[in-house]
């Protein structure tokens, strides 16, 4: 039939009949909705998956971190609580050699040597320094004492300086070959409240380059002396001898060693007066690579 011969509805039915084309479409976009969905999915997914397992990975790393952390921890406290174990108990033994408190600072411990060297076998130690505290009065008389002592035992150029014979601190602006100058009054560069000596009268190595070296003319170890001064002289007004005034400073960068490192400093107290602090025990904690240092 022609047009003109159709009602107005079968004109619109015959107008939107779909076409061939259009009915090809249909699925096509079909499709494409569901790949584009699956695509969404897909990186949704992975985006969660990528956080869970960057969740656990940070989680691990945390905890092993903590293991291992904790774990060197507890090894650094135990090597330095042996040091420290080793510098007190050749402490004591200089404290029952020499029990007479008015005998000090001129004493000395027979054999120190193979006995300190014991010590820090036993200690896993590193090297023990014993430091009569020494004031200003007693400087000439310790001073007559010590060499009697390192000529005794040693070859007769040990213990000297460019300027001689006597306790020492070093000063590298002065011009000597060795940098040392010799110590006469116990002030210090740092305003110290003790005008004190506390020179390395005897060392595990027997010979050795600190010998007289006066360890309060430096700051760090100047400070550290001072602090167990102080605590021995609050533990004497208490009259409590159970307190213990031992030292472990904290880490730095040792005069002529590899890398940093600390100092234990264990006072000694004379057993007939064991709140009287007479002495120093001194030793270092260094890695093993290290070379002796004072």
């Amino acid at each position: 039939p022609s047009m003109n011969m159709l009602s107005s509805n079968e004109k619109t039915a015959v107008k939107y009949k779909p076409t061939p084309l259009s009915k090809d479409l249909t699925p096509r976009i079909s499709r494409l909705f569901f790949l584009a969905f699956l695509l969404v999915i897909a990186t949704v997914s992975g985006l969660i998956v990528d956080v869970v397992f960057r969740n656990v990975e940070r989680a691990t790393a945390v905890h092993e971190y903590n293991v291992i952390t904790e774990q060197a921890l507890a090894s650094a406290q135990a090597i330095t609580s042996r040091k420290s174990l080793g510098a007190k108990v050749l402490a004591s033994t200089l404290q029952a050699a020499h029990p007479d408190a008015s005998a000090w600072p001129f004493v000395a411990l027979t054999d120190y040597e193979k006995i300190s060297m014991k010590v820090i076998d036993v200690s896993n130690g590193r090297e023990l320094g014993f430091c009569p505290l020494v004031e200003p009065s007693q400087l000439a008389q310790f001073e007559d004492f010590a060499y009697d002592l390192i000529d005794s035992k040693f070859p007769p150029d040990t213990a000297v300086h460019s300027f001689g014979r006597g306790v020492y601190g070093i000063d590298p602006t002065l011009g000597a070959s060795d940098n040392r100058y010799h110590e006469s009054d116990g002030n210090t560069s740092y305003d110290s409240p003790n005008r004190i000596f506390a020179p390395i009268l005897q060392h595990n190595a027997g010979v050795c380059p600190c010998l007289m070296l006066n360890l309060h003319f430096q700051v760090t170890r100047g400070q550290a002396i001072d602090e167990v001064i102080a605590c021995s002289e609050r533990r004497a007004m208490s009259n409590d001898s159970s307190v213990d005034c031992g030292l472990i400073t904290d880490i730095f960068e040792l005069s002529t060693a590899d890398g940093p490192g600390g100092l234990i400093f264990q006072p000694i107290y004379p057993s007939s007066n064991e709140t009287q602090v007479c002495s120093l025990k001194h030793s270092t904690l260094q890695p093993p690579s290290t070379d002796l240092t004072f």
